[in-house]
């Protein structure tokens, strides 16, 4: 029975496979060298991920104050602005009439409490020839009884008439009623003043009121120029040309 020897590869194959697994070797040791050049390895715990992330960023919603139909829109989504660019406009016709409207009566309270104010002034001028009528007055009775008195005493002495006497004390009785009456008409006159005071004072509280509704007009009348809060981008416009609008309804959005 024969034995046949193993077979051995060629010098030459060998030689290849020497060099294959050199240049293998090589490029493996280049590909790890540069991984850790660049960085090294990631891993989950380096480099985490999501599936569930998002961008957020605040906004502010735009809404009128005023009720009314727009007539102008002056922007569009993702327009930037600025705080305080005018964005659109509410018909201002009514609320410039209403303005108008609130301006006049303010006129008109204005001249009352005008009025008020000089009827005061004129009442105190008024108190001051009362009491200067009343001054005479007393004057006059003084007058008068001491004219009474020396009638009297004439006629006691037999050189004056009883007459004489007579229309002495009628003047007296005269005077004396005149001051009477200045004076009740100084009592009156000074009790004027008090009512003038409350008309002045309800003068004074119409003008209040009517200044305030020319500034609460004024208002409604700014308010139909809405105008951007911050700076930002217009998004979520959903104003549209001659809508009606109300207070508090979502115009748009500024973010």
């Amino acid at each position: 029975m024969t034995t046949q020897a193993p077979q051995t590869q060629p010098a030459s194959t060998q030689r290849r496979l020497v060099k294959g697994s050199i240049a293998l070797l090589a490029t493996v040791t280049v590909a790890v060298t540069a991984t850790f050049c660049l960085g090294g390895f990631s891993s989950p715990a380096d480099d985490p991920s999501t599936d569930d992330a998002y961008v957020s960023a605040d906004s502010t919603l735009v809404s009128p104050r005023i009720a009314g139909h727009v007539s102008e829109v002056l922007v569009i989504d993702n327009q930037p602005v600025h705080a305080g660019q005018l964005l659109a406009t509410i018909d201002d016709r009514d609320f410039r009439l209403a303005l108008t409207s609130a301006q006049a009566q303010a006129g008109k309270a204005q001249a009352r409490y005008d009025q008020a104010i000089a009827n005061l002034t004129h009442q105190q001028t008024l108190i001051t020839g009362a009491r200067a009528k009343l001054s005479a007055a007393n004057a006059q009775v003084v007058f008068a009884e001491q004219e009474l008195n020396r009638y009297l005493k004439l006629a006691k002495r037999g050189a004056g008439s009883l007459q004489q006497a007579q229309k002495a004390r009628t003047q007296l009785a005269t005077a004396k009623a005149n001051r009477d009456f200045e004076q009740s008409s100084l009592e009156a006159t000074i009790r004027e003043v008090d009512v003038l005071k409350a008309l002045k004072a309800s003068a004074e509280s119409e003008l209040a009121m009517a200044r305030a509704s020319v500034e609460q007009a004024s208002l409604n009348l700014s308010y139909t120029r809405i105008k951007s809060p911050i700076d930002g981008y217009v998004t979520q416009r959903s104003v549209r040309l001659g809508a009606f609008v109300s207070p508090g309804a979502s115009l748009l959005a500024v973010v």
